[in-house]
């Protein structure tokens, strides 16, 4: 540990290469020891070396936990991590009172935090968006709330496509129980039927949003690996553009569609007839929707840089320049 934050006194501190992976180490598993980290320190005894324990006390409890591996809003928000305030981008997205959405971004791109945003936006999870730009007096309907559904394909059985719908259709299953839709619907029948039902019930009282993350993970799973995959990725392609079928027609029903998925939608041929499906992924006004800007990261990064700044002894503009 004091390799990570202790100093010399003769200035050398090793390569640059190394200390950035030092810190990746570091922010990595920066969660799991915060706090025992900070308790041990304060309970240690006196010695010649207080200041420098008390600097990394103060250090480590200043920064706020870096939301590693964390896809979940509310997630990060209770667990007071940093997050870059996305909501006014969101907000122009959510704001019409219809709207139907495509977005392609490689994995692990905040594609899925994303998603777990609008959720809890439509569901009027207020508390959660607490000095962010959306919370702002005017800016959002918070007694309008809407039932929202879910589907994250990267969660769902794929290997074939028999696994494939039977995974589908208990998610719609369970997304049924979720809004007390179990004993209204015909539960035993295809993931199609299932979700065109759903759709159909909770449209009688609130629009519904629906919300699909990683929509292509059936196909790009078995993609490059053999011509044996191949087959099975264009049979799960059969039964995801069966799903996805529903859309179209129930498309009038829906407050919201928002897709997330790594391919271009309109290269696999599964979202026939859904014309109104808008795909933002190139467009300039949604640039900035995942990913950090320069000032993004200079602000609600600046505690950080600055820690890294000094573990590197660097100057403020040499570090900024490094990352």
């Amino acid at each position: 540990m004091w390799g990570l934050f202790g100093t010399t006194h003769d200035g050398d501190t090793g390569s640059i290469r190394q200390k950035i992976l030092q810190l990746e180490l570091f922010c990595n598993s920066y969660n799991a020891w915060r706090q025992p980290l900070c308790e041990s320190l304060a309970a240690a005894p006196a010695c010649g070396c207080y200041p420098v324990w008390r600097c990394v006390i103060v250090a480590v409890m200043s920064l706020k936990p870096l939301p590693v591996g964390i896809q979940s809003f509310a997630d990060l928000i209770k667990g007071g991590c940093v997050y870059v305030d996305k909501t006014e981008r969101i907000h122009s997205l959510a704001q019409a009172a219809k709207g139907a959405y495509f977005l392609s971004r490689p994995r692990r791109f905040g594609k899925s935090l994303l998603i777990s945003t609008l959720q809890a936006l439509f569901a009027g999870q207020r508390q959660l968006f607490e000095g962010l730009w959306i919370a702002q007096q005017g800016r959002w309907d918070w007694q309008r709330q809407h039932p929202v559904m879910h589907i994250d394909m990267t969660q769902i059985p794929r290997a074939n496509p028999q696994e494939l719908e039977q995974g589908l259709a208990h998610w719609m299953r369970e997304v049924l129980k979720e809004h007390q839709l179990q004993n209204s619907v015909q539960i035993e029948q295809s993931a199609a039927g299932l979700l065109r039902d759903a759709i159909r019930y909770l449209c009688k009282e609130t629009p519904p949003v629906l919300l699909i993350d990683e929509y292509d993970a059936p196909l790009v799973d078995h993609v490059g690996h053999g011509k044996e995959r191949l087959a099975i990725a264009q049979a799960n392609r059969a039964v995801l553009k069966e799903f996805y079928s529903v859309l179209k027609a129930q498309s009038s029903n829906l407050r919201f569609l928002f897709v997330t998925g790594v391919s271009k939608f309109a290269h696999v041929s599964i979202f026939s007839g859904l014309s109104n499906l808008d795909d933002i992924s190139m467009t300039q006004d949604y640039a900035t929707l995942l990913g950090y800007t320069q000032q993004e990261l200079e602000t609600y990064f600046a505690t950080h840089i600055k820690q890294l700044a000094a573990q590197l002894a660097l100057s403020h503009q040499h570090c900024l320049d490094t990352i």
